[in-house]
């Protein structure tokens, strides 16, 4: 049946630090997060529960009833989906430990959220795989904490990657080097993007508040240069953080080491904070400053992708373009 609903929606799961969500994305002021499991510490979990909760949302859907909190969300699109109640877009976001002090960080309390302890993920993916729960025809994105220091990363890898799963998505702060990324990097199957913001150390140091720039390069240098022939499996990211990175000079030098890391890939995002509270009162200058990175792209042929904010404002104003025509 053809009705408007996302591939998160439909076989989608977030693993947060203490629920278990539907999705993490807010697209608009009424959002909130769906949570399948409240709370959640580890644990058996109730599957059956889980896919009559997402069939509820499905069956509205069909009906043409967008719940609220989804409303104008970029995930959206109107196709045939399958009936299948398999999860094969999975999020694990249960960790919380940094090796970096980013000035935007969503955990409030560091001293709390370092000491956090985990549960573990890696016996839910093997519970799925036992279950016939889990497809492998979508993704795993691990981010959460630093996945570079999680104890359970290499097993993890091993098993998405013996179960042949489509992609791996690692977002890193690319301070610590690991032999599991680059493993699965060479593979084709692994997408690593790591966050470095600006183009020197200077600046790196006051957005991670730690003295690391240096490392993280080249660290970037071995990720990229163990991927395969063509391929853009390394991607660098710059978040545009308001009265901090946004300047096309910052963009210019940020370029730079990119090529210089032979890295064919760049993700841009606004930050997290600013722009929840300013998404309606967006400035020119951030739409400028998108559409100069994407006309930077272009002419040095690097290939370009958009984190959830970026691709918000990208499509409101393509379509207040269409509305002005």
């Amino acid at each position: 049946m053809k009705y408007k609903s996302c591939h998160l929606i439909e076989h989608g799961i977030f693993f947060s630090l203490k629920e278990i969500w539907l999705c993490c994305y807010l697209p608009n002021e009424k959002s909130e997060v769906v949570k399948f499991v409240d709370p959640y510490d580890g644990g058996a979990i109730d599957w059956g529960k889980i896919a009559d909760f997402r069939e509820k949302i499905r069956m509205g859907l069909k009906k043409g009833q967008i719940p609220v909190t989804c409303e104008g969300c970029f995930n959206l699109e109107e196709k045939e989906w399958d009936e299948s109640n398999k999860i094969s877009n999975i999020y694990l976001a249960h960790w919380s430990h940094c090796n970096c002090d980013c000035t935007y960080c969503y955990f409030p309390d560091k001293n709390y959220y370092n000491n956090f302890k985990p549960y573990k993920a890696l016996p839910i993916l093997e519970e799925m795989k036992e279950k016939d729960i889990f497809r492998n025809d979508g993704y795993v994105a691990i981010s959460g904490g630093e996945p570079a220091i999680l104890d359970e990363l290499d097993g993890i890898i091993d098993f998405l990657l013996v179960n042949d799963i489509r992609s791996i998505v690692v977002n890193s702060s690319g301070v610590k080097y690991s032999e599991s990324i680059a493993r699965g990097i060479s593979t084709g199957k692994l997408d690593l993007t790591i966050s470095l913001d600006c183009g020197d150390a200077e600046l790196y140091k006051k957005i991670k508040q730690i003295d690391s720039f240096d490392t993280v390069v080249e660290n970037i240098k071995i990720y990229a240069a163990s991927q395969q022939i063509s391929q853009e499996n390394v991607r660098v990211k710059y978040i545009i953080i308001p009265g901090i990175n946004d300047t096309k000079e910052n963009i210019d030098k940020w370029i730079q080491v990119v090529l210089s890391a032979k890295v064919r890939k760049i993700i841009l995002d606004l930050e997290s904070s600013w722009f929840l509270n300013n998404r309606n009162n967006i400035q020119k200058h951030i739409y400028d400053l998108i559409q100069y990175v994407e006309n930077q792209a272009s002419e040095l042929n690097l290939k370009i992708d958009y984190y959830s904010h970026a691709d918000q404002l990208r499509l409101e104003k393509t379509a207040n373009r269409r509305l002005d025509n």
